[in-house]
């Protein structure tokens, strides 16, 4: 009912609306009306032989359409929900043996005219040049000064975190600042800064400030960062023992050395933060989750027509002297196989932690057709073992599958696979239907 009240909130701004959007001056035409999306309905299902019998159904709808040009202006309206009905064999754990899961990702009303310096969103919305902002039920202003920056506030209430239902209890306030200059065909410069408040009620439930800044040159060089700094007062103060803490950070860069080869390099912080929500968790289960991490890419174009895609990385627990946990992946691909139009894709990737060791080898077939039409296959293996003297473990799939167009921007998709071995044994099915706006 939550999530109806939230779509039905929307339907007197959407008829005010017309009253107030600005009339298109000097006799110009209304802009028209144009829908990009997709509506699709899917089926899965498993069939679990093992002596669990855990047969599993879950039938999904999916919605994801923008409306531009309405009211003959710069007014548009976007919707993102999914409906998902889960239907299992019997109850596990605390998941009941049926149960809906509907989520609600977007719904809301943006007003962007390049030629006013105002501008606005209303509804459910994701500042997407602030992510960890996240979602907000309210309204977020902007205004632009210049040709280069732009500030804005936001207000409302945060979706919970867990059903995406609209709630009351957390409230969110915002701020921000933005710089942008320059061109991706050359060169572009863009910093955001923000700073975020969630409470509930009157208590603090978590204030920080959040930074990302990127940098791109022509194809040669990308930069890109991004770092929350947590502002811990009152409850906050005491659980840390911080006024300040930095909760997380995130730094990549990318350079392409010639045409035919590119190389990258990541390294990131991850740190759990107390909320409201959170407050009385055990001090131990945010230690743990305090990790840092360094990753390295490389992406090459061999002779053959042969591409490689390979990385890897390292990520250890800060102050639990336990080693670090390393993964890695390597992928060769070819095209136009033998002449024909298939394309080959042979994946090898695994982990070496403290208490385990794991390798998942795959190949991939895929055959395209005019039309947009394809098919494909592929065979799997995962394999691991307990490094405290557990049994090792093999795993192993089979797939299959494809996708057809449709007359009138249908399409019709289905896989199906079968999976043996010492964790799992069953047939999976998946079906989609949808349509492309």
């Amino acid at each position: 009912m939550r999530h109806l009240a939230l779509i039905l909130a929307l339907i007197p701004a959407l008829c005010l609306l017309p009253a107030v959007a600005p009339a298109q001056g000097d006799g110009a035409p209304a802009a028209p009306v144009a829908l990009h999306g997709s509506i699709a309905a899917s089926w899965y299902h498993f069939d679990d032989l093992t002596d669990s019998g855990l047969d599993y159904d879950r039938p999904t709808m999916r919605l994801n359409l923008k409306a531009t040009g309405l009211f003959g202006g710069h007014y548009s309206a976007r919707v993102r929900l999914r409906s998902r009905y889960n239907d299992r064999a019997r109850a596990i754990g605390t998941a009941p043996a049926t149960e809906w899961r509907n989520r609600i990702y977007e719904v809301n009303l943006t007003y962007d005219n390049p030629d006013t310096p105002f501008g606005f969103q209303a509804g459910r919305i994701i500042a997407r040049d602030l992510g960890a902002v996240g979602y907000t039920d309210g309204v977020l202003l902007t205004h632009r000064v210049g040709e280069n920056w732009r500030w804005g506030a936001l207000a409302g209430t945060r979706p919970d975190w867990e059903t995406s239902e609209f709630q009351t209890t957390v409230q969110k306030y915002g701020a921000f600042v933005g710089f942008e200059r320059g061109d991706r065909a050359e060169s572009r410069f863009v910093m955001k800064l923000a700073a975020i408040g969630e409470y509930h009620d009157s208590t603090v439930s978590r204030e920080f400030l959040y930074v990302r800044s990127s940098y791109h040159r022509e194809r040669r060089l990308d930069l890109y960062g991004t770092a929350e700094l947590d502002v811990n007062r009152d409850w906050r103060e005491d659980r840390t023992g911080e006024s300040v803490s930095l909760s997380a950070l995130y730094l990549r860069a990318r350079y392409r050395a010639t045409e035919d080869v590119a190389v990258g390099l990541g390294y990131d912080t991850r740190k759990n933060y107390y909320t409201y929500e959170l407050r009385s968790l055990p001090d131990s289960l945010f230690i743990d989750a305090a990790r840092h991490g360094a990753r390295a890419s490389v992406d090459a174009k061999l002779p053959g027509d042969f591409r490689l895609h390979a990385d890897f990385g390292m990520r250890g627990i800060e102050e639990s002297g336990d080693d670090p946990t390393y993964s890695y992946s390597a992928e060769f691909t070819k095209r136009d196989l033998l002449g024909s139009r298939i394309r080959a894709s042979l994946r090898v990737s695994g982990f070496s932690s403290p208490y385990a060791l794991g390798t998942n080898p795959s190949l991939r077939l895929t055959r395209s057709f005019r039309g947009g039409h394809s098919v494909h296959a592929s065979y799997g293996l995962y394999a691991y073992g307990i490094e405290s003297g557990g049994a090792d473990r093999l795993n192993q799939w089979l797939r299959a599958g494809g996708q057809t167009q449709l007359p009138s921007r249908l399409y019709l998709s289905a896989e199906y696979q079968y999976d043996w071995g010492d964790d799992s044994e069953g047939h999976r099915l998946f079906g989609e239907m949808g349509y492309r706006f």
